[in-house]
């Protein structure tokens, strides 16, 4: 069985790591009706409807994962365009606390916090969030 130990920065083993894959093993060398054997049987269980879920088919003749995994590469491809012609593009995630901020991830890899205008349409600069080459999509850059 393939095991992971998990240590804090002070070199203090505080986890295991199983892999979902080898819980089975694990699971019948355990007691029956032990409290890790239920654990165990219930994670397990989760594991395999989230799995079930992930792959079953919608009507686009895909799987729900599948879907997905195009639409990763849709967004990295309209970043990809968007920063190739100096346009930054505008998202929302946790670090936007008033309605009418947005992330400004830049054709440089920065990120600003900016307010958006509704009235003027026009966005303006609160502060820089990330320096260039640093942002979330930066990646997109050097990407082939």
């Amino acid at each position: 069985m393939k095991m992971s130990n998990i240590k804090n920065n002070k070199g203090i083993q505080t986890g295991l790591f199983v892999p979902l894959e080898e819980l089975s093993e694990l699971k019948n060398s355990l007691k029956e009706n032990s409290q890790m054997r239920l654990l165990l049987e219930d994670l397990m269980e989760k594991w395999k409807e989230d799995n079930m879920f992930l792959n079953n088919m919608i009507p686009g003749g895909q799987t729900i994962t599948e879907t997905h995994e195009k639409s990763i590469i849709t967004t990295e491809n309209l970043y990809r365009e968007a920063f190739a012609k100096g346009v930054s593009l505008h998202y929302k995630d946790d670090r936007c606390t008033a309605e009418r901020e947005f992330i400004s991830a830049n054709p440089d890899g920065s990120e600003d916090l900016v307010d958006f205008n509704a009235d003027s349409r026009k966005y303006s600069i609160i502060k820089r969030l990330l320096p260039a080459g640093k942002g979330r999509w930066a990646y997109i850059i050097n990407k082939n």
